[in-house]
């Protein structure tokens, strides 16, 4: 399950910027609809997050994807 490379999706800056990635590795599907993930900092540090997951085709800020 969920083998590939994983994305997060998020706005720079928060509320209102541009919509971009951080590269993320799954961890477990929490059963309420969201999944908890390690996503990847520019330092190099991981960072557990949780959310729902959604279409890459069409990504908003706060969900993640596996990447095709």
């Amino acid at each position: 399950m969920y083998q590939g490379q994983h994305a997060l999706f998020y706005t720079q800056p928060p509320f209102g910027g541009a919509l971009v990635t951080r590269a993320a590795h799954y961890d477990r599907n929490n059963g309420d609809g969201t999944h908890r993930l390690f996503v990847r900092l520019d330092d190099g540090s991981e960072v557990p997050l949780e959310g729902p997951q959604c279409d890459p085709a069409q990504p908003t800020a706060g969900c993640w994807s596996e990447l095709p």
